[in-house]
């Protein structure tokens, strides 16, 4: 459970005043262990705005399955989201390639999924392969400007190789 209040500028009539924007978020996470090598994780999360006499909510679920093997990993993860705009988007953590760090805002309605596979023939070299598509049924693009991806659907493919010496 979190909770944060603070003043906030909207215009009115002839001059801005400051009201109260609240956000408040409640979460629950379920971790457990399927098998010696196998891992899985559930949560879902709801938000609640509240603004200028205006309340919206959102919520989150996803499901995480992560497999370890001797010289495999496998990483996944499915997200399905609503929100009735930004103001009430949830950020949710990633699990990415080494060194990346991707928290995202989740907002509008859809759903997401991602899969890393990671690779160890020998020790001291590793590959890590990500793929992860975000589906927004309800847009035309996502982002703007040179940025902008048309359509509404956005993917992306990640491809890392670590050599350690």
């Amino acid at each position: 459970f979190k909770t944060e209040t603070k003043d906030k500028d909207f215009p009115s009539l002839k001059y801005y005043e400051i009201a109260d924007e609240s956000k408040t978020n409640y979460r629950a996470e379920l971790s457990y262990k399927l098998s010696k090598n196998i891992y899985g994780k559930n949560r879902i999360e709801f938000v609640k705005y509240d603004f200028n006499k205006t309340t919206e909510t959102g919520i989150l679920v996803f499901q995480d399955v992560k497999i370890i093997l001797r010289k495999f990993n496998l990483i996944s993860r499915i997200i399905f989201f609503e929100t009735d705009s930004y103001n009430s988007r949830i950020y949710e953590f990633e699990n990415n390639l080494r060194g990346v760090l991707t928290n995202l805002p989740m907002y509008g309605n859809g759903f997401k999924w991602y899969v890393i596979l990671n690779f160890h023939p020998f020790e001291g070299l590793k590959f890590s392969v990500r793929y992860s598509e975000t589906y927004k049924p309800n847009i035309k693009s996502f982002g703007s400007g040179l940025s902008e991806i048309k359509g509404n659907v956005n993917n992306r493919f990640s491809l890392q190789l670590d050599i350690e010496l």
